[in-house]
């Protein structure tokens, strides 16, 4: 059961991160709420980003989210193969993602917590 929440939660975040960047790379725009004048909203997540010099709405933004999400899900497939290296691997992608304010934070957060719970 713990194998299926840890999947579920895996697939929704790396899943949301590569279709909302691909998304971003082919309409300009991310998916999410759009403010008054129908710009979107971005979450906490792009001033995090914006910190470390990525601007949040640039294209290379959009492919590296693309490509996290696609390495997650690759890593993923990994762990059910039961590939020695896939667990420790998915807990570097869980902590690589704790940026990723706020669903995302806590997603990893609860993936971390399941990842530490498997023999």
């Amino acid at each position: 059961m713990v194998k299926l929440i840890l999947t579920a939660l895996i697939i929704f975040e790396a899943g949301f991160m590569v279709i909302d960047g691909l998304h971003g790379l082919t309409t300009g725009n991310y998916i999410g709420p759009k403010d008054k004048q129908g710009q979107i909203v971005l979450g906490p997540w792009s001033k995090v980003v914006s910190k470390v010099g990525i601007q949040p709405n640039s294209r290379l933004m959009k492919t590296l989210f693309v490509l996290f999400g696609v390495i997650w899900l690759i890593l993923l497939a990994a762990f059910w193969l039961k590939i020695q290296w896939a667990k420790p691997a998915l807990m570097i992608m869980a902590i690589g993602s704790l940026w990723y304010l706020p669903v995302g934070t806590m997603d990893s957060i609860l993936q971390l917590f399941l990842l530490t719970r498997l023999k």
